[in-house]
């Protein structure tokens, strides 16, 4: 059984024109239609009955407003086919908020096989039981048969929930829940919506409880579900909102090679744009999963790698395709008719990564290659280009992402600035505000998505994150803690984002907004407080903004809290009120006197005892080390020690308690001089001596009466080298010092005021060569030998003796050579001692080092 939807009709109109096709009558109230129709039905939509019109009420009733605006035939799916249906393109029209319209709209379907019904549904954006609802009265019944050519209507009332354009669908299903035909749905809430800036930030999704990767796109339904193109996982995800959070489910996670873009549409279908098959696909809810169908892609359409994808409220699609270009894929018989709204050869469109429509056929796009936000309005049969936001202008950096409201407020990811703007349409341009900044881990945003009641949904791949921009509910504030004599501000912006004035009353008594004690009205407000004396009531238009700013300017110490409470008539509920939380914490003041330390000091001097006195919590002042030479110890880290040269910077800290804030941070600096105490000048510490010997000379210290010099090598203060013993004298000759290289430990005192003080620094012993082969002290085997040896450090030449007695060589002299190698002859084999010296030319100076053999 197939079913073919048809039009949206309701009660007859006297004025119309009649003509009839298959014993239907069709109604048309504009002349000339009943002839297109009739070419259209007697074609290839043979047994497609329609009847089309301005929807009004029966006759006799007021009509109400219906608007002109879906921007293309309306077309519905019918067995995983797309039909065109004949019909006007209207719609509800504009409805009051919170109203019903005054009669129901019939979604006529007609149906070109028998069959029996399995059941029908009426959406708002996927959910039941919102904006649009089945009005009882259709003719379409579960479970009921039709015969071939047989119509039946679903009746559908329009009450919306919130300002704006919304967007529906009527649909058949059959027995098992698959979805065999769909019309879509439109109207227009008419009321007051009040926003709050600064929003509450949260975290929807993440890669550490849904395991996102880089989601590129977000979208949301009717219900607050968010749809998520999950691209490195190559998956779309839906979470579904629930009292606790939400619910994860797969929409689809296979078969896709790169989700980059989501859209919903009035019906709930899910549209993604998988950039790396250069495809969009069509996801239909049917049966508790999802059929998939093809929008476009490369080989029908010349898709190249789309960025984005938007969908009307006719259920024409949008791509943000990577030729340059924009392209509408008009829904019709049998699939879609492919335009070009806008391409880089007849417009400013240079990459286009974004994509968004409103209610009456703007196409919203991003073109990043020239940092621009364009709007594409509908004008004779094509487009007029204007300018919605630009880097010049608006300081926009790499805009990646878009939306657009019910109310054509356009949302923005500016990118690479860290941000998400709104750009509320005023005066035939536009104005600027900012919706969300980089914290709570918001990195790059990348797209946006915004419900119905104005809160905002942002993709942000870089964190990982997406994340929920609360603006529909009241926001707390919490002042800085303030002392008694000062004040504290805090400012709320109040936005309209519906189309009819927000209004303030006038209360009967006290003030609107009201302000809890301890707290009050800043003058500074740009909303208008009324009073039980005010003339007149504050009236906030639509699509504009005003800022509520508070005092806080306490009296006594203690923690305060109250409810600012504004009373209006948002979503056109008389008496709406609405709480704004306020809190704050008085604290008073205190001070530390922190006095200057003696200054400047020589390194070595006593430890210093720190002094400082503080204000009135009596918590003890902490002292600590910003920086330079120096540590603590003792009761409140009062004790100084100096550990280095140089200048040490000391803070005095008191905490606070429930009273008194904590005291401010006072430093002092100590210069620490090193004139007093003896200091080595050669050789220079840290340097590779260059010898086994070496006269170490020091600095006269100011006051020293006498030195004394520790040389070792086993850690700091070792004196295995060498101890001098007190001395007067500025220098020592030191002999036998190491030659291979190791690290010496040298320490300096100075008696300076009877106490030993001292510096410690460290050299390097110089590496001489070392003969390595044969081994010291061993037999050689032969009269022939090659002798080995080590190149050492810094060694430039070298130098063999062998003799009969130690330095002597005459036995072999290898003469200067740059080889770590000799071979010797016409050695003894007798047995006697052979002494060897292996000289090193280091900086310029001989040493050596010398070894006994015993002959073959």
């Amino acid at each position: 059984m197939n079913f073919i939807s048809s039009s949206i009709c309701s009660t007859s109109r006297a004025a119309a024109t009649p003509c009839a096709f298959s014993s239907l009558w069709i109604r048309c109230w504009l002349p000339g239609l009943c002839g297109i129709l009739a070419l259209i039905l007697g074609g290839a939509l043979v047994g497609v009955h329609a009847q089309a019109g301005h929807f009004t009420r029966a006759q006799g009733a007021p009509a109400y407003v219906a608007k002109n605006n879906l921007g293309g035939p309306r077309a519905v799916a019918v067995d995983g086919r797309i039909m065109d249906v004949t019909a006007s393109n209207e719609d509800f029209g504009t409805v009051n908020v919170g109203s019903t319209s005054p009669s129901p709209v019939s979604m006529v379907f007609t149906l070109d096989t028998a069959g029996t019904l399995g059941s029908t549904a009426v959406l708002t954006q996927g959910a039941t039981g919102l904006d649009f609802v089945d009005a009882g009265t259709g003719t379409c019944k579960a479970g009921a048969a039709y015969g071939s050519g047989a119509t039946c209507t679903v009746d559908v009332s329009f009450t919306p929930k919130f300002a704006g354009t919304r967007y529906g669908a009527a649909v058949l299903l059959d027995s098992s829940g698959n979805v065999l035909a769909t019309g879509y749905l439109q109207g227009t809430g008419v009321g007051p919506q009040v926003t709050f800036v600064p929003g509450a930030q949260s975290v929807s999704a993440d890669a550490a409880s849904n395991g996102l990767n880089s989601p590129k796109a977000v979208a949301v339904d009717g219900s607050g579900n968010i749809y998520i193109a999950d691209y490195g996982n190559k998956r779309v995800l839906k979470e579904t909102l629930s009292a606790r959070g939400y619910t994860q489910s797969v929409v689809v996670n296979n078969g896709l090679n790169g989700p980059y873009g989501v859209a919903v549409d009035g019906s709930g279908n899910v549209y993604i744009d998988d950039i790396w098959s250069s495809q969009v696909l069509k996801e239909m809810p049917s049966a508790g999963g999802y059929i998939q169908s093809v929008v476009a892609n490369s080989a029908e359409n010349g898709l190249l790698y789309p960025e984005a994808v938007a969908v009307d409220g006719s259920g024409n699609v949008y791509i943000a395709d990577g030729n340059d270009r924009v392209l509408e894929e008009t829904l019709s018989a049998g699939g879609y008719t492919q335009s070009v709204v806008a391409d880089s050869a007849s417009s400013n469109v240079t990459y286009p990564t974004g994509v968004a429509v409103d209610g009456n056929g703007n196409v919203y796009i991003v073109s990043d290659g020239t940092n621009q936000i364009l709007k594409e309005t509908p004008s004779a049969g094509g487009y007029t280009e204007s300018v919605v936001a630009d880097s010049a202008t608006n300081g926009l950096s790499g805009p990646w992402g878009d939306a657009v409201d019910g109310n054509g407020n356009v949302y923005i990811t500016d990118t690479w600035n860290h941000r998400v703007l709104k750009e509320t349409p005023s005066a035939g341009g536009y104005t600027l505000s900012v919706v969300a900044v980089s914290r709570l881990g918001l990195v790059n945003p990348w797209d946006v998505a915004v419900d119905g009641s104005g809160n905002v949904y942002i993709a942000d791949p870089t964190s990982g994150k997406v994340f929920t921009e609360d603006l529909a509910d009241p926001p707390s504030q919490k002042f800085a803690p303030t002392a008694i004599g000062a004040i504290s501000l805090k400012t709320v912006t109040v936005s309209n984002n519906g189309n009819a004035a927000l209004v303030f009353p006038v209360p009967a008594t006290g003030d609107n907004p009201s302000v809890p004690s301890n707290f009050g009205w800043d003058s500074s407000s740009t909303c208008q407080q009324t009073t039980a004396n005010s003339t007149a009531a504050f009236e906030l238009a639509g699509g504009t903004s005003c800022t509520m700013t508070f005092d806080f300017e306490p009296t006594t110490f203690g923690n305060f809290s109250g409810t600012a409470v504004l009373t209006d008539n948002n979503l056109n509920v008389t008496g709406t009120v609405q709480g704004i939380q306020l809190a704050g914490v008085c604290m008073g003041s205190q001070t530390i006197t922190f006095p200057q330390p003696a200054s400047p000091v020589y390194f070595g001097a006593a430890p210093i005892t720190l002094s400082a006195t503080g204000g009135a919590s009596g918590n003890p002042v902490i002292f600590s080390i910003v920086s330079g030479p120096g540590s603590l110890s003792g009761t409140n880290n009062s004790i100084l020690t100096v550990t280095g040269l140089g200048t040490i910077v000391i803070a005095a800290n008191q905490a606070g308690n429930a009273d008194y804030n904590p005291a401010p941070q006072v430093t002092q600096s100590i210069t620490v001089l090193a004139s007093k105490i003896a200091s080595p000048t050669a050789p220079t510490p840290g340097s590779t001596l260059t010898s086994s010997s070496a006269t170490f000379t020091w600095s006269p210290g100011i006051g020293a009466a006498e030195y004394m010099l520790y040389l070792g090598t086993t850690g700091v203060r070792s004196n295995d080298l060498y101890n001098s013993g007190p001395t007067t004298a500025t220098s020592v000759n030191v002999t036998g010092l190491p030659t291979n290289g190791e690290s010496i430990y040298a320490r300096l005192y100075s008696l300076i005021g009877g106490a030993w003080r001292a510096l410690d620094y460290t050299y390097t012993a110089v590496n001489l060569a070392a003969l390595t082969s044969p081994a010291p002290n061993s037999t050689l085997t032969g009269s022939n030998v090659t002798f080995t040896w080590s190149a050492g450090t810094s060694v430039t030449k070298y130098e063999l003796y062998l003799g009969s007695g130690k330095g002597s060589d005459n036995l072999y002299h290898s003469g200067y050579t740059n080889a770590t190698h000799a071979f010797a002859t016409w050695l003894p084999v007798n047995g006697e001692t052979i002494y060897a010296r292996l000289y090193s030319y280091v900086g310029g100076t001989w040493q050596y080092l010398d070894y006994i053999y015993t002959a073959k």
